[in-house]
């Protein structure tokens, strides 16, 4: 014990004296980000970190028994994070009178059930509208202005030209910060959205501040931007450019021409620069991963106005990286089915693909961490799978893969399928092999992922296809030499049955049937685990069979190569 005081007694005399030096000095680790394989990755506890997470409804989070309650079958689901909700009027209910209870108790339930957070401030902005503004702003239509329409009607949303809303929000996102800081003390919160969903449903603000701005010359760091990312900008941004001459300067319109493209470019940079006030304030209180979300426009060549104007879609996140630098990447919020594409157009240098919200498809989380290196998927309205044993199954078996794919993500050693509408199957490579995938039509689901371990030796996982592995070199001939089903304790392997014959179509292809023998408590009985299939018992009794709930299989296999 007097080891222990005189320890302690030292610790703070460091603290005093790094302090008085200006060194900063951390003995607890927050969440960061950091570079390894190439890619940015979540370190949380010093240590690479994958959320396997899901979004809490919005109000949900709005009392400690609903939440309470909805955590505790957030663990039973077999998330590892969650998003949860903060608004800024249940956080500033009188101006300046901040009540925290609610952020207590979300780092309680984090603490309690050992799950990681993430924060979604709903400040000035969510959905598009300022709906989650305590009524002390709502109420004061002068003070807090709002976006006008082409008539010069308000409408019901703040607009991003309002300095006075947006130093009310920053206070507020400050003492949220601060609060974290002071509080977390295990650092259970690992990232901030900082809004959600901003834009309004206009082509631009027609206020007379907006007016104003928009006759003014485009930012010099924007144009420097172009200049020298030219390669590396999003095409329409680029096209809308050079159309009109590649000017160095010059207002929004002669920039970037009299269209809507201008006034989306236009209101994108003030909505981007008033919320990287707010998170500038918060991050030099407390630094940790922030980010802000977007609700999708469906299209690039979509109207303004037609979705949220001014949100981070695809089109724009080259003007989110200049104007708001303490945002550490856009995300989409995926609600469409070209769920493949919108990966791919968030998941680029410079912006890792990090995914808070979506429809609620496990299937989906598979192909994001494996083929696009994802920090997190997380459905919204997470509470709602809790009776989807397809889902809880998933996710178990994806919980289980989590360390093994959070070794490989970044290698270029990993890649991941998906079935889309009325796809018959893809192709994908790996070292010299070519991995062939076929969608079983009659199954469901058809997803999953493959890792190469070793030059021959692989792990498959997933449900609905059918996996054949092909030598690149030319006449040689590929066979699988073992196919393994089984399970992981981490990165421990243990198998469970080993396939052969005309299981495996005597060594060409391995079919995804799900795992045959889920042990997890929580699951189905035997009567509704896929049982091994023959070809006779599989056309006989196909509907039954596939009625029933599976869980993705998981194999190691290996193959060998002969010549033809």
């Amino acid at each position: 014990m007097k080891n222990n005081k005189v320890s302690q007694y030292i610790k703070c005399l460091l603290v005093g004296l790094f302090s008085f030096m200006g060194v900063a000095v951390a003995f607890t680790q927050q969440t960061y980000l950091k570079e390894i394989n190439g890619i940015p990755r979540l370190i949380v506890k010093g240590e690479p970190f994958i959320m396997l997470s899901g979004e809490v409804h919005n109000s949900t989070s709005s009392t400690y028994e609903y939440l309470s309650t909805t955590w505790a079958s957030l663990k039973a689901m077999h998330l590892n994070s969650v998003v949860v909700p903060v608004s800024w009027e249940q956080l500033e209910p009188h101006e300046g009178v901040f009540d925290y209870t609610m952020i207590q108790h979300i780092i309680d339930l984090a603490e309690k059930h050992q799950m990681q957070v993430a924060i979604a401030w709903f400040g000035t902005w969510k959905n598009g509208e300022s709906s989650y503004t305590p009524l002390w702003v709502k109420t004061d239509t002068k003070r807090f202005f709002r976006v006008r329409d082409k008539n010069g009607k308000a409408t019901s949303t703040i607009s991003p030209f309002c300095q006075n809303a947006c130093e009310a929000d920053c206070k507020a996102f400050e003492a949220l910060m601060r609060y974290i800081k002071e509080n977390d003390t295990n650092g259970m919160i690992s990232v901030i959205q900082v809004e959600n969903e901003v834009g309004c449903f206009q082509d631009i603000d027609y206020c007379k501040e907006s007016q104003e701005a928009y006759k003014q010359e485009v930012p010099v760091a924007l144009i420097n931007y172009l200049i020298e990312n030219e390669n590396n900008i999003h095409p329409m941004l680029m096209q809308d450019w050079v159309a009109n001459g590649k000017k160095k300067q010059g207002s929004w319109s002669e920039v970037f021409g009299s269209t809507s493209d201008s006034r989306h470019y236009f209101m994108t940079w003030y909505y981007a620069s008033y919320i990287q006030k707010v998170a500038h304030t918060g991050k030099v209180i407390h630094a940790l991963p922030m980010f802000v979300n977007a609700a999708l426009s469906g299209s690039d060549d979509a109207l303004p106005g037609s979705f949220p104007n001014g949100g981070p879609v695809s089109k724009v996140i080259d003007i989110y990286k200049v104007a708001a630098p303490d945002i550490d990447w856009c995300s989409p919020d995926i609600y469409s089915p070209n769920f493949r594409e919108i990966c791919a157009q968030y998941h680029r240098k410079g912006n890792p693909l990090f995914i808070p919200e979506s429809y609620r498809s496990a299937a989906s989380a598979f192909y994001a961490f494996a083929a696009h290196d994802a920090l997190c998927y997380s459905p919204f309205a997470i509470e709602d799978a809790y009776l989807d044993k397809s889902f809880k199954k998933t996710y178990a078996v994806l919980r289980e893969l989590l360390p093994l794919i959070s070794s490989y993500q970044g290698t270029g050693k990993m890649s991941g399928f998906l079935r889309q509408g009325g796809e018959t199957g893809t192709s994908l490579q790996l070292g010299n092999y070519n991995i062939d995938v076929k969608y079983v039509k009659e199954e469901k689901d058809a997803f999953g992922l493959i890792i190469q371990v070793s030059p021959d030796e692989f792990i498959v996982a997933g449900l609905g296809a059918h996996i054949r592995i092909n030598s690149l070199v030319e006449n040689v001939s590929t066979q699988y030499a073992d196919v393994l089903e089984g399970h992981f304790d981490g990165l421990d392997w243990t198998t469970d049955c080993r396939l052969n014959g005309d299981q495996t179509g005597h060594h060409s292809s391995l079919y995804l049937r799900g795992r045959a023998n889920f042990s997890d408590k929580e699951f189905p009985q035997k009567d509704e685990i896929f049982p091994l299939p023959n070809p006779a018992v599989w056309e006989a009794n196909k509907p039954e069979v596939l009625e029933r709930i599976k869980a993705p299989g998981v194999y190691k296999v290996k193959v060998y190569t002969y010549p033809q």
